[in-house]
């Protein structure tokens, strides 16, 4: 009798551990079914990011382009004002050095001509005094004659 019921105490506890022991297994394999799913999870994860950081680097990369190009557009872009207006300014200076050269040509013309007025003006201004003194001299002869 105390056999039977050893042994069907040692059978109930064996049951127990393998009741147990199933349902270690059955949550070991739940944990190691939750750790494939996240780790799943995380390698989606760092494929979508590392996707992600890829696209950033890349409108980044693109930004900068744009940038330097639009830089550079907008040197030359002044660079080819600064060209118009150089020679805008070599054609006014050009210009503006005729008109100077017109104008001393004018000046000139103008001082020979005064030269010249005067030249006469004081050769007449001799005539006249040579004439007056001869006149005078006149004069005073035919007073005493």
């Amino acid at each position: 009798n105390l056999s039977i019921d050893k042994n069907t105490i040692i059978q109930k506890e064996k049951q127990a551990i393998e009741e147990r022991a199933k349902q270690q297994i059955e949550r070991d394999q739940i944990h190691s079914n939750e750790l494939k799913q996240l780790d799943k999870i995380i390698k989606d994860n760092e494929i979508k990011h590392k996707h992600e950081m890829n696209k950033l680097i890349n409108n980044s990369n693109q930004l900068e382009i744009n940038y330097k190009n639009t830089i550079d557009s907008l040197k030359k872009s002044k660079d080819n004002e600064i060209d118009i207006l150089q020679n805008e300014l070599a054609q006014c200076k050009m210009t503006h050095n005729k008109e100077i050269l017109a104008l001393n040509s004018e000046i000139e013309s103008f001082k020979k001509l005064y030269n010249d007025a005067m030249n006469k003006a004081e050769a007449s201004q001799a005539l006249v005094t040579s004439m007056q003194n001869e006149i005078s001299e006149a004069r005073v002869v035919q007073q005493y004659n």
